[in-house]
């Protein structure tokens, strides 16, 4: 049976299943210290920088480790997951891998993993955005800075990426950084006019190809 997406806010069960398999793969070890993916990762990707103590990682934490891999490969106009044509197909691929992964670790081969219409809570006033169901305790966990509540509380990660220098830190058991909300670049969620104008774009991308391409096509637009 094909795995069919559902709604994380109508849905518990597809919810459940989504929360109980991330834990599952956060206490599920890859068979990989840091120090292995580095000297794996270092040959190919020079401009990765990690330092710390050497941790066993995770699955969960390989994902993380191999979107911080992705963006630090150059790939004019951006890098090899955002700011150009790859930005969907990339994206996609990566989702793909994890509900792969969530299957394995729950033994469901029909799970698929679950959507959230952030469109639906962009609609909501901007004070109330970040105090929707999807960040309560139910769901994702309530966090200022880090997530302490609900089954994502539960996870410690092993991996921490310096926002000032880039280098990727192979750090004791932490818990999730989660700053949504708190950040004044991005301040409001996209509202369904929004999603509207992106889809209507008749051009998946244009000329030329980066964030330079202002709202023209359909990736930039989707991408803000």
């Amino acid at each position: 049976m094909a795995a069919v997406r559902e709604n994380i806010l109508t849905d518990t069960v597809a919810r459940d299943k989504f929360l109980e398999g991330v834990v599952s793969l956060d206490n599920t070890s890859s068979g990989f210290t840091a120090q292995d993916a580095f000297e794996f990762l270092s040959r190919a990707v020079p401009n990765l920088q990690m330092a710390g103590i050497n941790q066993e990682l995770s699955i969960y934490d390989l994902f993380v480790l191999w979107h911080v891999v992705a963006m630090s490969i150059p790939l004019p106009p951006g890098n090899a997951a955002h700011s150009g044509p790859i930005f969907l197909p990339w994206h996609r691929m990566y989702l793909i891998r994890l509900e792969e992964q969530i299957q394995a670790v729950l033994e469901d081969d029909t799970f698929g993993l679950p959507y959230w219409d952030w469109a639906a809570d962009g609609e909501l006033p901007v004070g109330q955005q970040w105090r929707a169901d999807l960040w309560s305790r139910d769901y994702l966990g309530e966090s200022h800075n880090n997530v302490q509540s609900g089954l994502l509380g539960q996870m410690r990660v092993r991996l921490w990426q310096s926002p000032d220098t880039g280098v990727l830190h192979s750090v004791q058991p932490r818990l999730i950084s989660r700053r949504a909300g708190l950040d004044n670049r991005f301040r409001a969620l996209p509202q369904r006019d929004h999603v509207t104008s992106s889809l209507n774009e008749p051009d998946y991308d244009r000329a030329p190809w980066s964030r330079n391409s202002a709202l023209r096509g359909h990736r930039n637009h989707l991408e803000g």
